[in-house]
This record gives C-alpha cells, structure tokens and sequence, in this order.
C-alpha cells in the first residue's frame, strides 16, 4: 500500500465529519474567513497561513483586488484543512495551485477527545445514529448484579437482570422519554426540586446528574445539558455553611480531572465536601463518546459499558421474544 492508499483509508466518513465538524460550524468558520479577507482583517482560522505559503503571496495583501468567488475557493480549502484536522488527520499540502513533488505524507492520530465538560457535553449533544436494526447495549455492574439493556433505534427496550442469587429477570419495555428541559438553567432548577435526602442541595444535584446520565431514556439533548449543568457546578466557588438538616458546616465543590486509564480517555467529575471528607460521589465519563463508565457514592460503585448489537441475545428472544409488547418474566433458580 503507497501513501496515497493509506490516505484514502484515513479519510473520514460523512458521519465522523458531522460529529466532529458540523455543517453549521463549517459554515461559521467560511463566514469568517470571507467577512476577514473582505475587510482586509486577519483571521486566525487558518487560511492566512495557507495563502501564506502560496506563490506571489504579498500579491494576495490587497483583499478588495480578489474576486469573492476566489476568496470562496482558498477559504473552503482552509476549511477543509480544518475538518480533516478535527478528523484526526494531518496532511501535508503544497501551496494553492501547485502540484506537491512526491507522494502525499500522512499521519494517523488517535481519536479526537473531549479535554473539557462543555467538548464533552457537545459528544453528548451529536450521539453516532444508531444503525437500522441494531440495538444499543449497555451493560451496568455493581457488587452483586449485572443489569443488560438492548435499546432499538425506536426506543423499544429489552431487558436482562442478574439478580443475587442467580435469579433470572427479563423485560420488554415500551419507549419512555424522561421529561425534563433541556435548557441547562430550567434543568437545574427542576433537578434542584427533585433533589432530596444528602447533606447539601449541591450533593443532591450531583446525585441526580448521574441518575440523568445514566437513564437510557433521556434524550442526548438532556445528557448534553446535565454535563453543562455539571459544568457549572465545577465553575462555582466552594462556600461554607450550616448543613441543612443535620449539625455541622458543609463545604461542596466539584472537581474534574482528565484520566487515560488503559488506554482509554476518560473525563472524571468528583463531588466532595471540604468539611466532611467522608462525602465523596464521582462520575465517569467516556471522554470520546460522552457515555457514563461509572457512578460512585461512598463505597457503592457501577460500572457501565456500551456497544452496539446487531441482534438480542437468545436467552432474552427465549424468554420474552422479539415482539414489541410489554412483558416480563422471572426465572428462579432451582
């Protein structure tokens, strides 16, 4: 395989173009780019740089001489250059016009990642559409269960629980939609009522972001806008104060950090109380897909994993079957 090769099967597909660049976006910059060269203003969007690698380029410096429809043309280069960037993908190219000696140089880079909750909330926001017929599956573990959803593109769930014991549980569940805003500010205020029984109002909220996080019914605009809430939440200053039903001082804060564990790039949030180090709950998110991998309060840990299946497990087809109708089976062990 030459180079030329390699580079095709590095280009990205329409979908890794839409969820790491999107149409709207690509258009922001090109607006950008064409508003700057018409206005005879610099722009740091890139294509400066590439016109500045062009032949004649202190011809270019006056922006009034150049046709639209050739600023049109440069600026689509630079913003291609930017696609294939957030792509993963860094090529080589030669000056605008000119034939680049020798074979195209490319690199391969890992998948981008979400560095900060606000990225992160935006993976959240652009989920990968889920194939026709597929099934999105999400395995929860704790201590002594183990918790498997198969969720059709339609919403039509199936479900598998190990209960302890050894205890078989299995369910056809009908689409649900967890109501609740998707604005950040309304979210939190409706979270906030519906918080209750912790230490501060912040544990409560932090509690139930996480219940969000992890409700398969909730839309990936209400995922989006939990993370943002989330975001806000790590943005506010710790400040003490009597704790609401209970003697003593509360100081919440929340913390987020950036982990690789085994290769994997994951992005934690960490809830703790300055004046109760005992009070910790964590968070963490898949920092390229924006999926949960873990929830904690004290001790009590569940950890998640997703992938997509093309079909339902047999046992799950042998006990409740594949029709959409709700139904649920308990198998004992004997």
């Amino acid at each position: 395989m030459n180079d030329l090769d390699v580079l095709r099967s590095l280009r990205p597909t329409d979908e890794t173009l839409a969820n790491e660049f999107s149409h709207e976006r690509r258009e922001e910059v090109l607006t950008e780019i064409l508003d700057a060269r018409l206005a005879g203003t610099p722009t740091a969007s890139g294509a400066e740089r590439l016109d500045s690698a062009a032949p004649h380029a202190a011809q270019s410096k006056r922006p009034h001489s150049i046709p639209r429809s050739a600023l049109r043309r440069r600026s689509l280069v630079a913003a291609g250059v930017l696609v294939l960037a957030g792509a993963g993908v860094a090529i080589q190219l030669a000056p605008i016009g000119e034939q680049a000696p020798g074979p195209v140089s490319t690199m391969l880079a890992p998948p981008a990642a979400a560095a900060t909750l606000p990225e992160l909330a935006l993976r959240a926001e652009n989920p990968t559409p889920l194939a026709e017929g597929a099934f999105r599956h999400v395995r929860i573990t704790s201590s002594d269960q183990t918790i498997d959803t198969y969720v059709a593109a339609d919403g039509w769930t199936w479900r598998h629980d190990t209960m302890p014991g050894g205890g078989q549980f299995y369910a056809v569940i009908a689409p649900q939609t967890l109501d609740l805003p998707r604005d950040p500010v309304a979210l939190r205020a409706a979270l906030e009522q519906r918080a209750t029984g912790t230490e501060s109002p912040e544990q409560a909220l932090f509690k139930e972001i996480g219940e969000v996080a992890m409700n398969e019914s909730a839309s990936s605009a209400v995922r989006a806008a939990a993370i943002r809430v989330l975001d806000q939440m790590a943005n506010e200053p710790a400040v003490t104060r009597p704790r609401p039903k209970d003697p003593g001082e509360t100081t919440p804060r929340v913390l987020v950090e950036q982990e690789d564990r085994t290769g994997q790039p994951v992005i934690v949030a960490r809830f703790v109380d300055d004046s109760r180090p005992d009070v910790k709950l964590t968070l963490t998110f898949d920092a390229r897909t924006a999926g949960l991998l873990g929830q904690e309060v004290g001790d009590y840990r569940l950890d998640f994993t997703r992938d997509t299946a093309g079909q339902l497990p047999t046992d799950i087809v042998e006990a409740v079957g594949t029709e959409r109708v709700e139904k649920s089976k308990t198998l004992n062990p004997r």
